[in-house]
């Protein structure tokens, strides 16, 4: 009898251990995840899009990119659903306001600030989108496009983040800071200064300046404006035209046309009888 006894304990040890091997194989345990082969030893696993990562600031690149410490490796951000206008590279010049961009994100996030990630994968460069929450919370994507320094942007699907960016473009824009400043580099600073230019222009051919002095100037003023014009049609990417609501870009590129037609009849003026 005893050792029936013996005999049944050790049958329930051994179903015991069987049932929990098959627990842990059907997912029972949950093992700490480990990186997919592919990872290199470099660049750690990306996370679910839905896991938030605390990170470290290491070094701001420009307005949209910057490298953080993640997990003891340096990995290269790019802030998702905004575009900043682009430093100097590739023998192309800095865009306006190129350098205030990076300015301001190297204000929001120093180099040793630990800031909290949201990623949705990589680019077609090998960085990562990224949503950069600040130690207030405040999203940094959304801080650089509410003072004028970046613009709204999509690649893709990729609309995660657009409702916070684009309520931060309508602050900028009400404020006419950053990229709709009304003077200097910006489009609408030019579009007002090409129409100051003009205004001056028409007031020298209607007092009959001399053509010598005026047909380089009308030159000059027809570069700027067919310049402009191209920049508003959309034709290549350009954060200061791709920052501004449709009813801003549609108003301005109907001053160039009009200033472009007052410019034909300053061009007819001094070929005509003088």
């Amino acid at each position: 009898m005893r050792a029936r006894r013996h005999h049944l304990v050790d049958l329930a040890v051994a179903v015991a251990v069987v049932g929990a091997t098959v627990w842990i194989v059907r997912g029972g345990l949950s093992p700490s995840p480990v990186a997919p082969s592919s990872a290199s030893p470099t660049t750690p696993a990306t996370p679910s899009p839905t896991a938030s990562v605390h990170v470290t600031s290491a070094y701001i690149i420009d307005g949209d990119t910057l490298t953080v410490l993640w997990d003891g490796h340096e990995v290269t951000l790019r802030l998702e659903n905004i575009d900043a206008p682009e430093l100097a590279h590739d023998g192309a010049p800095a865009q306006c306001l190129a350098a205030e961009a990076k300015t301001a994100l190297q204000v929001l996030a120093p180099k040793g600030t630990p800031l909290s990630i949201v990623d949705s994968g990589l680019d077609r460069y090998g960085r990562t989108l990224a949503g950069v929450y600040l130690p207030d919370g405040r999203l940094a994507n959304a801080e650089l496009v509410r003072v004028g320094l970046a613009a709204p942007f999509v690649v893709g699907s990729d609309v995660r983040l657009l409702p916070p960016v684009r309520a931060a473009q309508d602050v900028a824009a009400a404020a006419g800071t950053g990229l709709f400043a009304p003077t200097g580099c910006t489009i609408p600073g030019r579009v007002a200064s090409a129409g100051n230019d003009l205004d001056a222009l028409e007031k020298q051919a209607a007092n009959k300046a001399s053509l010598s002095l005026l047909a380089p100037k009308v030159a000059a003023m027809n570069v700027t404006l067919t310049t402009l014009a191209s920049e508003l049609s959309g034709g290549s990417r350009n954060a200061l035209v791709d920052g501004l609501p449709s009813a801003t870009r549609d108003t301005l590129t109907r001053q160039v046309r009009e200033f472009t037609t007052r410019l034909a009849i300053v061009r007819e003026s001094l070929t005509g009888p003088r």
